[in-house]
């Protein structure tokens, strides 16, 4: 259950009571003839007022501090689920915060599940996990010297059916390593061996 759900209820808890007290000070307030005979009625039902009323401004102010909290982490998460990566200053600027400020805010952001993703020390730029990582650029193939360009290429060959490999360690898709009996993972780098 979330602090902000529990300092509603505790809110509501609190309101019934106080509302009750207020509404028995403004009565003796209003038709002091009724209560003559309870000696010191106004004085008690005022002090118990104050009593309960304290706790329920001070649960209500708490609920709205929650909350607000919670609006702001919410459109961090929105922007972060939004683009592949964003420059931690970027974020920091859009919500009038310091970048330390915004790292925490991130890390809130992730820990309550409104986004999935790290930050990267290299870029200072927050990663998005939830998208597809581009895949590699494959690489120029230049023409030894003296084949004319637009020459033949050796015949490479075709696998009957293509296998779908996933990384063991983020569930990403990898792709084969060149020259190697291996694969590698582009989202988390991780490189594993081909099994048969």
């Amino acid at each position: 259950m979330k602090r902000r759900t529990i300092y509603f209820a505790l809110w509501i808890l609190l309101l019934l009571p106080t509302l009750f007290f207020v509404l028995g000070t403004s009565l003796t307030i209003a038709v002091p003839e009724a209560f003559e005979g309870v000696p010191g009625a106004t004085v008690v039902l005022g002090v118990c007022t104050a009593i309960l009323g304290l706790p329920t401004l001070a649960f209500l102010l708490l609920w709205y501090r929650e909350w607000g909290r919670d609006r702001m982490l919410r459109e961090m998460g929105n922007l972060l689920r939004a683009y592949r990566d964003v420059p931690i200053a970027d974020l920091a600027r859009q919500f009038d915060k310091t970048e330390r400020e915004t790292e925490i805010l991130i890390g809130a952001a992730v820990t309550e599940g409104y986004a999935k993703g790290w930050i990267d020390p290299g870029t200072r730029a927050f990663q998005n996990a939830e998208m597809t990582p581009h895949p590699p650029a494959h690489p120029v193939v230049v023409p030894p010297l003296g084949v004319p360009i637009g020459a033949a290429e050796p015949a490479r060959e075709v696998p009957s059916a293509i296998v779908m490999r996933y990384c063991r360690k983020c569930g990403s898709r990898v792709y084969p390593r060149d020259g190697q009996d291996a694969v590698q993972c582009w989202n988390c780098g991780n490189v594993q061996a081909i099994e048969g």
